[in-house]
């Protein structure tokens, strides 16, 4: 697997960013982009439940990944 770069203040993957995600990508073998999350008691919206947003930013992210390492080789 091959780790992606990280901003700093991304919400989802900058490394200094205080109340960010601060998640890792990867891109597998296959070209699937894959990062973990274990979700904390404070990304709740209605008690016990992920926030909409937060599932939103997840199945975004990735999808962004590509294109900012394309213009990256371009």
């Amino acid at each position: 697997m091959e780790k992606q770069p990280n901003s700093r203040m991304c919400f989802a993957c900058g490394i200094d960013n205080p109340i960010g995600l601060h998640l890792k990508f990867y891109t597998d073998d296959h070209g699937r982009c894959i990062a973990c999350f274990r979700p904390k008691p404070e990304h709740q919206g209605y008690p016990g439940q992920l926030h909409g947003g937060l599932i939103s930013t997840l199945l975004d992210e990735p999808t962004q990944i590509p294109l900012h390492v394309i213009a990256l080789l371009v």
